[in-house]
């Protein structure tokens, strides 16, 4: 099942994402136009920061497949590339 659900900036709705498990970590791109987000679900991705077209599910830019629960997704300073921490035993 996936669920589309709002990320809150101080009590606020900020944008969506869809997800199918638990969100460990979001931070938004060095230019505020995108956040990645580490998941249960053995993923991080990157999403737009904007609202999805009526009745859509917000769709990721860009995922990053791990074989465990992704706990920390991080981009560089200049936003260019990111890194991910998971509970896997090697990366690939």
């Amino acid at each position: 099942m996936i669920l589309s659900m709002p990320v809150f900036f101080r009590g606020a709705p900020l944008f969506w994402v869809a997800e199918t498990k638990r969100i460990n970590d979001a931070e938004f791109s060095p230019d505020g136009q995108e956040v990645i987000t580490a998941s249960d679900d053995h993923s991080a991705r990157v999403w737009p920061v904007k609202d999805p077209k009526p009745g859509s599910l917000p769709q990721p830019r860009l995922t990053a497949e791990h074989t465990g629960s992704v706990f920390h997704a991080t981009f560089a300073p200049d936003g260019r590339m990111f890194a991910t921490a998971s509970d896997e035993p090697a990366a690939p």
